[in-house]
Order: C-alpha cells, then structure tokens, then sequence
C-alpha cells in the first residue's frame, strides 16, 4: 500500500487491521517519518549577453519536495522598485538540478539584479543578490547594391545592430544636405540582427538624380551611412536623328531609342512633303529596354529619283518625343539616253546620258544587238 499526501519530515503511526466473518484482528502499531528539506539554491551565472538579453543559469535542490522557482530582476539594488519576475521549471526529487532563465527586453549598457526564491512544503529560500551589466554600442550601415526603377529606389543594407535591437530605413534628397527627405518602410531588428535588409523608397519622380543614405537607430543613438548618388529610370523618351540607307525604290531607316525604362512605342512617319503633310505611318519598336536601342526599318514602294522626309515619335506615359524631319532621294533607275531621245540622226555620232546607281563600276557599249564589238568605260568617263 502507498500512502500519499503525507506531510515532509513527518512521524506518522501505523497498523494493519483485518477482519472476517469470525472477527476482527488488529496488528501491531508502527512508526515510519517522512523525508524533505528545505531548498537550496547555488550561485547564479550570467551568459549570453547583448544589449537586450541574457541568460541566468542556476541549480536548485528541492529537497525531496515538490519545488517552485522564481527569478527577480531589477536595476533597483534594494528591489523596492522596477522589479520583474520570472518563472523558471519547478522541480523534485533528491539530487540537484539545474534551471535557467531568458531575459528578454533589456536595456543596453545597464546593470540589473537578480534573486532567484525557491519554494517547497518546508520553507521558501531566496538566494544572494547578484549583478550583470548589458552591452551595446551605436549601430551603423553600408549600402551594398542599389536598384534605381521609374518612381522608386529600392536598395540591399548590411547593418551591424551594436548588439542592441533598433530600426533601420533609407532616405533620399534632391540635395546632398538632405534637408527634404523621402523616406522608405522603417524595418527592425533584434540584437543579433538579421544583419541584412532590402529597404525600397516609393513615391520618387522618373529621371531624377538623388542622393541615398541610410539612417540606423538603437536605443544609444543614431547614425547614417555615407550617401552615394543616383538616378530613377524614366522620362519621355529619347531618339537619335535617324539615319537613311535609299535605294531606287526602298530604303532602310535606322536610329538609337532610349525608352528610360519605360514602355515606349516607336512609329516612322515618311512624306514627300516638307512640313510632313499627308506622311505614311510605319511601326517601328515597342518595349522598355534602357539605354541606346538599335531600332531600323525598311519602307518598301518608293518611287525612283523622289525626295522623301522622315521622322521619328517615341511614345511613352511620359510624353512623346519626335525627331526633326530628315531628306533623303531615292536613287534613279540605270537607264542611257540616246541624243536626248531622238529616234534617228543623220550624223555618225551621237550623245549618249547615262543614269547610274552608286553600284555601277563598269558601262559596255556596242553598235550591234549582239554587242560584238563592245567596247568598256569607267562610269567616271
């Protein structure tokens, strides 16, 4: 038989009855004392610290007895103010066991101190006063790598917390005294970090030069980092004069389109008219690639010998850009003239006019159908 609920360091007396039909038997009393103690507790260990945490390792011996343990923290030496406590796993048994406490939400470059009580059924213990001072210093930041877009900055930070918890962000001025700022998100971190942050800044205008900085914040102080200077992407779009390859009755157009990160749509207008009246529109590109985009285009059924004007629009949300008009000739098809086109002549000579493309190199000529007896010419006879 076991016997629970007993009192600690107890005597307690004992017999057996027994009984049955033919009577009752009553047995000899006996005597037994029940063990425990009081708890004792060890000197206490500090590890773990930063600017905002610690650990406090201690062992306690419940002396056979159900056992509660409990850690005060203060900064007040005397506890009679700014008291905090803890609970830490309780414990029974015989032997000795070890027990330890987080503390959370400290501040840095501060002492606190700790007691640490320890309760059973025999007595409450409360262990000797003991000391710790948190660290921490100022926190600071390196921009690693940006990425400039239309309306926003976003950019990779890597951060040393000064093993305290704060709060980072970037900022961004037009001016490098960064007397207006944008700002982005503002994001946390804990004493250990993570030591790296993705902090984007919205709400900026295309194609302007900035200045970048990042600002860190822990319960010490502030600080910023080194500025470095930039520009978002987008404006209204930019296309180089455009540039014209003519045939006898087509020609290839080229030019450099710089979208500035924006979708941007390119047409070709091509007239005979100065003033560009009555122009034949063609496509030409459509797309967002930055910088200098090689973009051309081939215009088919042109007439021979004709004066023709281009131009060039670029389209984005940003507005529209067109270029100057550009004249360009077609070139005449090959072709001779006989004494300005008479059919007949009464001389032995005649005057030949020769209309030439620029690939020309040689011209043959001869008095038969057959051409026997041709003779060659250079074009620049």
């Amino acid at each position: 038989m076991r016997l629970t609920n007993l009192k600690p360091r107890t005597t307690y007396y004992a017999r057996f009855i027994s009984t049955n039909r033919l009577g009752t038997s009553i047995g000899a009393s006996q005597t037994f004392t029940t063990l425990g103690a009081p708890p004792t507790l060890s000197t206490s260990h500090f590890s773990g610290l930063t600017g905002n945490e610690a650990s406090v390792s201690f062992s306690v011996n419940p002396g056979r007895l159900l056992t509660s343990v409990t850690l005060q923290y203060s900064t007040d030496p005397s506890f009679s103010d700014d008291i905090h406590t803890e609970s830490a796993s309780g414990a029974t048994g015989a032997r000795e066991v070890e027990r330890s406490v987080a503390l959370t939400d400290l501040a840095p470059l501060t002492t606190y101190y700790t007691r640490v009580t320890a309760i059973n059924q025999l007595g409450t213990v409360v262990g000797d006063i003991q000391s710790f001072t948190t660290i921490g210093s100022l926190p600071s930041a390196s921009i690693n790598a940006t990425y400039p877009a239309v309306n926003n900055i976003a950019v990779d930070v890597d951060i040393t917390t000064g093993d305290t918890s704060g709060s980072v962000l970037a900022e961004a001025s037009l001016t490098q005294d960064f007397a207006r700022v944008w700002k982005s998100t503002s994001s946390t971190f804990s004493s250990t970090g993570p030591t790296q942050r993705h902090l984007q800044i919205n709400g900026l205008s295309a194609h302007t030069h900035y200045f970048l900085r990042i600002r860190i914040t822990n319960a010490l102080g502030s600080s910023v980092s080194e500025s470095v200077s930039l520009s978002t992407s987008g404006a209204i779009p930019i296309v180089t004069r455009p540039s014209v390859s003519p045939s006898t009755d087509s020609a290839v157009i080229a030019a450099n389109v710089d979208t500035t990160g924006l979708d941007t749509f390119v047409k070709a207008s091509i007239s005979q008219d100065r003033n560009m009246l009555d122009a034949n529109e063609y496509f030409v590109y459509s797309g967002a690639d930055e910088g200098d985009t090689p973009v051309s285009l081939t215009v088919n059924q042109l007439a021979p010998g004709t004066t023709y004007y281009v131009t060039i629009s670029a389209s984005n949300s940003a507005g529209t850009f067109t270029t100057s008009p550009v004249s360009f000739t077609t070139q005449q098809d090959v072709g001779v003239i006989i004494n300005d086109g008479d059919e007949t002549t009464e001389t032995t000579s005649v005057n030949l006019a020769f209309t030439l493309s620029e690939n020309v190199t040689a011209i043959r000529i001869s008095n038969n159908q057959d051409f026997s007896s041709a003779i060659v010419i250079s074009p620049a006879s």
